[in-house]
């Protein structure tokens, strides 16, 4: 230690002096350690050079530097384990420790001080020089602290045993013993069986490692087992080891027989003869077996062999009788033991009877109006039905009808199963009214049995109005000349109709603006009606009907002026006048026109013909027919007449004749406003006015001559008690009136012509006023009737009667309906008087089964009183309507594993007719050949039959129908069978190699890699899918397992060289396979050569020898094979070029080819043309400068030929990697040249210092993209102001580092494997790439030891080299549905390793292992009787079902 004091001296004279005094320290301390033990522990698996324990310590003594050695050891052993730094003290393994070998080392340390100069001998003794050394030394106790680097190992494998299959479960077979080397944990086994264990039938003791039976042990299905069992320690990371057990299920001597099958089936015909084979059962047992049938051998009709257990046929056989029969058979040993088991035998039905038909005469009507389809009828209103039966069962009792006749096939349809007669096409009654046909009926069974005759069927045809009128014409055209006057006849229309007997209505149904014209409804007569502001055109549409068809016709109507012509009237009108009632032929008027040419004759014409008048057709005489007329019908005529020429019949002029008619006095008078009733009070006062009576006469009065009718009263006035006004009619009471002595009068009051004495009569009803007290009542409180849906509309259906106790009109009754909300009285009509009830509509039952009318009945009184009555009529059911299924097409999906009689769905139908609900019948009809099904008739329930065969197929599609006995329907049940799902899908090859030419059309089929699964049904469907993701951005995979190209794909691009598509196959249960296809991309000479420098530019003496190479022009081609072979040439526009110089066509290499003497200063520039080899070469072509000089111009020379450097991918931009210079007697400039690719620096990655010739890192490099540069640096100097050139080539490899991760193909993977697979079951493999060279991309997988769920490493585990996953135990969807693994991916760096992580998502596939269960045993539920249908929710039945799939807990509710 040294210390410095400064003191202050004193001296005399009072100056001061500083005094610096240093103080030497010694080395009289010794050093010491910071503890006085060191105790450390250290795991045995601590690689070496680990830092294991840092040894501190000090001294007080100043600068001295402390060292630090391992003096001794208890072993010297440990002292190889060890070294120690000497001058921090941290002690570090030298090699791999070893709990097994050696659990603890001792050290001695020793620790010394160097003042001066410390020298370290081979004994790591230290002494130091002339200066004392003090010493220290402490103890260092290193523990080895076990690992688990030591995996179980069993003693004795592998293991083999036996038992009994009548063992007990929980019995022992044998026990595996397995033994760890490490201690603690480390060593304690648990034991597990990892695979083989079928149907979980053993478990293992896991600590013990006994194994033991799990479940009923059963030879018939499997006697031997081989498992493997695994024995795992509990270290941290568990290591562990398998081993082999094979268990043989044998027999025990003293075990009871047991047969093969629990169950045996048999299917015999009924024509079997005796004698014949039924069936073979067996049994196994260790002494021999004695068979017998114990019970169901109904008469006797079976027999066994008692040695070898054949069931034969002993009596004849009936299926008609006895279709099955359940056989118990017993099987005895000779140790008296005996067991059963039972034998179906199900008797296979023969068609051995024909069909009969109930009746041998069948009779039915049908409309002819009946739309095509329609049933025929009986005359009972019911569907005409063909039937027959049929002895026979099953499909042999199946019928089939068919229509004999070829000519009643083309009106006819027999419904083949139901026998129902239907029309396929319309009826003409008036082409036939009456057809005879025979039917004839079949059965389904082989050989086909047909009735003995065949039926006869009668149908009649109804007439109805079926066939629509029709014009004789579609268009009439006409014209009318104006003037014109009303009633003139314009056009007739003529109609036709093919129906008997029918009445036309004609009527202008569109156009008649202003209604100018009329149509006679009865002779469609179209005339003028109004003469007013007639058009110039007219189109009318004018409609016939015979009362239930119509028609239409176009009526063009053009309307003339008449202008001037040559014809003219004497007259512009005519007069005349014609007597009433007169039947002498009168002629009127004589029409006469002018104009016409001499002898020339004129056609004179009525326009508005009338049955009275008539014309000459030449004369023009008017006369009338002697038809009398009637004035008070009609008083005047206005009669047109045409006239028109013979040869010009377009000259026509018309003149009216106005016609009156005289009088005849020839009408009495005529009361009006009947009838005439009266009621008055019985007390009414005299001159009370009771009414007044009125008539007129039709005949013309005179003002002069005074009133033409007088009133009197003629009859009904015994007492002289009323009057009448003689003018007037009005009548008065003038006497008293008695009710009791006459309730009531009738007058007769009569009306007088008081010129001619003509009168008329009538009564007039005088009552004394009654009360109206009393309304009507009905004879009945309610009234109820029925009719049937097929009755035609004015069919009767009842009739209501009321009576009144009151009288006169107030007893009088009229019935009505009452119109209500429902509008039921829309489909009837009721007589006012009679109260008969009939209908007004077709009724249909399906739309209103049953209907309520209110119906009136109302009094004469006044005010009028009325009662209602309630009227129900119920619309009986006819079966003009088919069943109908709930669905066309059931889908089910049922195990082949299935018993018999197991229940597989019930079709549903309804039937709109409600009379018919209870009467459908359902049938298989095709698709269950081999009877593998049967159907209840009844409920449609349909059930694996008796007959089904031991092995169904993998699908079934059924045809079944409902019929309502006149109707069918069909709908289909597609039966799917899925068998256990045993096997998975497996491709031909694990590994596929195949090529595919680059730049293949979109769509390119690579291949088709086909996996094949042994399973049927869903289980043996697979489909397919690309796990990688670039795999599967590049490509496609069907339903077929072919791969096609989703893009072009380009072989330059590196990562497209080789592209790996793992695919994984799966079947319809969740199982899978895997394959891998390496497709390999073959060239296509799409790339042209490419030249490593823009130009090439070279300096050469001229007195260089023939064939000395001048420069090296390099070309690369990215294509492969002959596609990237290139060959050189030189195109050189003189000929002195290829004089002197020449290139090798496949190095590049240009060399003189001759002396160069006397070419000096010569500058030569030409191309090289690089060319490659394919079929269709590609070329590129380059820039040549070569300069020839003297020999004495110095040319620059680089000192080597050329220069190779490697370095490292991480080196910093900017370094120097070399100086590369030539030599030269020149000034020397250096240039790197910039090349075409990559490789020949055109991304300038590397720079040239120009004076320097410093190679220098411009740009950062990646050994992933570019492991080689090849570089080309020139040197240029001048001489005399001409450029001198050299060059050289610089190769740099670039050396690979660890700086790329791994990279998984996938992230997430997403996988499927099914529940209660066995251990050990593959579930996908993971893949990751890296992109480094060496150890630097080798990838090892492990799993994530930070997963989601803690078990999932006790569940699954993973290959660290191949990266398969595999599970390692049993799954279980009703626990956990989904597993999302994360799975590790480390490289093998060196110095430092990369991870990658990625997730595996893991759907465990569910197996319909849990059935459904109700939540109740009994369900409650209650209804009125009185809701109609349907009455709403009666009762919820819920299940439930353990398995999570939701297509595994559908649930579908029968009532059965």
């Amino acid at each position: 230690m040294e210390c410095w004091e400064d003191l202050s001296v004193t001296f005399c004279h009072d100056a001061v002096q500083q005094v610096q005094i240093r103080i030497i320290d010694t080395n009289n301390h010794r050093p010491q350690f910071s503890k006085l033990r060191y105790d450390v522990s250290v795991p045995e698996d601590t690689p070496a050079n680990t830092e294991v324990l840092q040894i501190s310590a000090v001294d007080e003594d100043e600068k001295n530097k402390l060292t630090f050695t391992l003096l001794s050891s208890t072993d010297p052993f440990s002292l190889r384990k060890f070294r120690l730094d000497p001058g921090t003290g941290v002690l570090y393994t030298a090699e791999g420790l070893d709990h097994e070998t050696m659990r603890q080392h001792t050290l001695t340390v020793m620790l010394f001080l160097c003042l001066n100069v410390c020298i370290h001998n081979s004994y790591d003794q230290v002494r130091d020089q002339d200066i004392p050394v003090k010493r220290n030394l402490v103890r260092v106790i290193i523990n080895v602290v076990d690992t688990n680097d030591n995996a179980p190992w069993f003693v004795d494998s592998p293991y083999s045993g036996r038992v009994f299959e009548s063992a007990a479960i929980g019995s022992a077979v044998l026990q595996v013993t397995a033994l760890d080397k490490d201690q603690g944990h480390n060593a304690e086994i648990v034991y597990s069986i990892e695979s083989g264990n079928v149907a979980n039938t053993f478990a293992v003791d896991s600590v013990l490692g006994t194994i033991i039976v799990a479940k009923e042990l059963d030879r018939s299905k499997k006697d031997q087992f081989e498992l493997i069992v695994k024995a795992s320690d509990k270290g941290t990371s568990p290591l562990s080891t398998t081993a082999t057990v094979l268990i043989l299920v044998t027999v025990s001597d003293n075990a009871a027989p047991k047969f093969t099958e629990k169950e045996f089936s048999a299917e015999v015909s009924e024509s079997a003869h005796p004698g014949s084979f039924v069936c073979l059962v067996t049994a196994s047992s260790q002494s021999s077996l004695f068979y017998q049938i114990k019970a169901g051998n109904i008469n006797n009709a079976f027999d066994i062999n008692p040695n070898s257990g054949v069931v034969v046929i002993q009596k004849g056989l009936d299926y008609e009788t006895t279709p099955d029969y359940k056989l118990i058979i017993q099987a005895t040993n000779m140790a008296g033991l005996a067991s059963n088991t039972t034998v179906l035998v199900h008797l296979k039905d023969e068609n051995d009877n024909a069909p009969v038909f109930l009746q041998r005469e069948f009779t039915g009507m049908i409309s002819e109006s009946a739309s095509v389809n329609s049933v025929v009828l009986t005359f009972e209103s019911t569907p005409l039905v063909i039937r027959a039966s049929d002895a026979d069962g099953d499909h042999n009792s199946m019928l089939v009808y068919q229509i004999v006749e070829p000519f009643a096939l083309n009106y006819f349809a027999v419904d083949s199963s139901t026998g129902a007669i239907r029309t396929i096409t319309t009826l003409d009654y008036e082409q036939r009214k009456v057809f005879r046909f025979t039917v004839q009926v079949h059965d389904l069974g082989r050989p086909r049995l047909f009735s003995e005759a065949a039926a006869n069927v009668t149908v009649n045809v109804i007439n109805v109005n079926d066939c629509p009128p029709l014009f004789s014409q579609e268009v009439y055209e006409a014209s009318v000349l104006v003037p014109t006057y009303k009633a003139v006849e314009v056009v007739k229309v003529n109609a036709t109709d093919a129906d008997s007997n029918a009445k036309f209505l004609f009527s202008i149904s569109e156009g008649n603006i202003g209604d100018k014209f009329k149509m006679d409804p009865s002779n469609g007569v179209i005339s003028i009606q109004n003469v007013t502001q007639l058009r110039s055109r007219y189109e009318l549409k004018v409609r016939v009907s015979d009362g239930r068809f119509a028609n239409t016709a176009t009526v063009k109507i053009t309307v003339k002026e008449n202008g001037e012509h040559r014809l003219k009237f004497t007259r512009d009108s005519y007069k005349a006048s014609v007597q009433e009632n007169s039947l002498e032929r009168k002629t009127l008027a004589v029409i006469a026109a002018v104009g016409n040419q001499v002898n020339e004759p004129l056609f004179y014409t009525i326009l508005n013909p009338d049955k009275r008048f008539q014309i000459s057709h030449t004369s023009g005489v008017l006369s009338t027919t002697g038809i009398p007329f009637d004035r008070e019908e009609q008083s005047t005529f206005d009669i047109v007449v045409k006239v028109t020429r013979q040869d010009q019949p377009d000259d026509v002029v018309h003149v009216l004749v106005a016609i009156t008619v005289e009088d005849e006095n020839d009408n009495t008078p005529m009361f009006v406003n009947l009838p005439y009733h009266a009621l008055i009070q019985m007390d009414a006062d005299e001159g009370h006015v009771i009414r007044q009576v009125t008539a007129v006469d039709k005949d013309m009065a005179n003002d002069s001559e005074g009133p033409r009718i007088v009133y009197t009263i003629s009859e009904g006035d015994a007492f002289k008690q009323f009057s009448v006004d003689f003018n007037t009619g009005v009548l008065h009471v003038i006497q008293p009136l008695d009710f009791e002595t006459h309730p009531a009068y009738r007058l007769s009051v009569r009306a007088t012509d008081s010129l001619t004495g003509a009168h008329s009569e009538v009564f007039v009803d005088i009552i004394l006023e009654d009360i109206n007290d009393n309304a009507p009542e009905f004879l009945s409180k309610s009234y109820y009737a029925n009719i049937s849906e097929a009755s035609m509309i004015g069919s009767s259906v009842l009739q209501v009667v009321a009576k009144d106790s009151d009288t006169g009109n107030n007893r009088e009754i009229t019935y009505q309906l009452v119109e209500e909300q429902g509008k039921s009285s829309d489909y009837f009509t009721i007589d006012r008087t009679t109260g008969i009830i009939k209908t007004a509509q077709m009724l249909d039952h399906e739309e209103t089964p049953n209907l309520k009318l209110t119906v009136r009945a109302i009094d004469g009184g006044i005010p009028a009183l009325s009662r209602d009555v309630t009227v129900s009529i119920d619309v009986i059911d006819l079966n003009d309507n088919a069943p109908i299924f709930t669905k066309t097409l059931y889908e089910v999906t049922v195990n082949e594993l299935a018993p018999r009689g197991h229940f597989i769905t019930q079709v549903q139908a309804s039937d709109a007719d409600s009379s018919d609900s209870e009467k459908l019948s359902f049938s298989i009809v095709s698709g269950n050949e081999d009877q593998s099904f049967a159907m209840d008739k009844n409920t449609g329930a349909i059930i694996i039959s008796n007959h089904r065969r031991p092995h169904m197929l993998p699908l079934y599609n059924l045809t079944v129908s409902v019929s309502d006995g006149v109707f069918r329907s069909t709908a289909y049940v597609k039966v799917t069978v899925i068998g256990a799902n045993f096997h998975n899908p497996t491709f031909p090859q694990v590994d596929y190699v195949v090529e595919l030419m680059e730049n293949s059309p979109v769509g390119t089929l690579v291949m088709e890699a086909k996996a094949t699964d042994d399973d049927e049904g869903i289980y043996g469907e697979i489909t397919y899918h690309i796990v990688n993701e670039f795999a599967r951005d590049k490509f496609s995979v069907n339903e077929n397992g072919e791969i096609v190209t989703l893009e072009s794909l380009d072989r330059e691009n590196n990562i497209e060289k080789v592209i790996p598509i793992s695919l994984i196959a799966q079947d319809g249960g969740g199982k899978v396979g895997f394959c891998v296809i390496n497709v390999i991309l073959t060239d296509v000479n799409d790339n042209a050569p490419q030249f490593r420098a823009a130009e090439y530019k070279a300096t050469i003496a001229s007195d260089v020898p023939r064939g000395t190479s001048v420069a090296r022009i390099a070309a690369s081609d990215m294509d492969e094979g002959s596609n990237a072979d290139i060959y050189y040439a030189i195109e050189a526009d003189i000929e002195s070029v290829e004089e002197n110089f020449e290139i090798h066509p496949s190095t590049g290499v240009i060399v003189t080819k001759e002396s160069l003497i006397g070419l000096e200063d010569e500058l030569y520039a030409f191309f090289v043309r690089a060319k490659d080899a394919g079929n269709i070469p590609k070329q590129s072509v380059i820039q040549v400068y070569i300069r020839i000089v003297s020999p004495e111009v110095p040319v620059p020379k680089f000192v080597e030929p050329h220069y190779r450097f490697t370095i490292s991918e991480d080196v910093l931009i900017g370094t120097e990697i070399d100086v590369i210079q030539a030599e030269s007697e020149q000034p020397v400039s250096y240039i790197l040249v910039r090349g075409n690719t990559p490789e020949s620096n055109r991304d300038e990655v590397f720079v040239v210092d120009r004076d320097s010739g410093a190679l220098k890192l411009e740009k950062a490099l990646d050994h992933e993209a570019t492991k080689w540069y090849q570089l080309t640096l020139l040197a240029q100097s001048k001489h005399e102001n001409r450029e001198v050139v050299a060059s050289v080539s610089i190769n740099i490899q670039v050396k690979d580092l660890n700086d790329n991760k791994p990279v998984f193909e996938s992230d997430p993977y997403e996988a499927v494997i099914v529940e209660n697979l066995p251990a050990g079951t593959s579930v996908i493999q993971v893949r990751a790439t890296d992109l480094d060279s060496g150890t630097n991309g080798q990838v090892v997988y492990s799993l994530d030891p930070n997963q989601t769920y803690q078990e999932i490493a006790e569940l699954f585990a993973i290959s660290g080299e191949t990266g398969w996953l595999t599970t390692l135990k049993e799954l279980d969807r009703e626990k956990i549905s989904k597993y999302t693994i994360g799975v590790l991916a480390t490289d093998r760096g060196d110095k430092v390793q990369h991870v990658t992580d990625a997730k595996v998502v893991v759907t465990v596939a569910d197996v319909n292992d849990n059935p459904p269960r109700f939540t109740a045993e009994i369900y409650k539920g209650t209804v009125s009787e009185d809701d109609p249908p349907p009455s709403g929710v009666i009762a919820i039945l819920s299940t439930t079902d353990a398995d999570s799939e939701e297509i595994n807990r559908q649930v579908n509710y029968f009532i059965t």
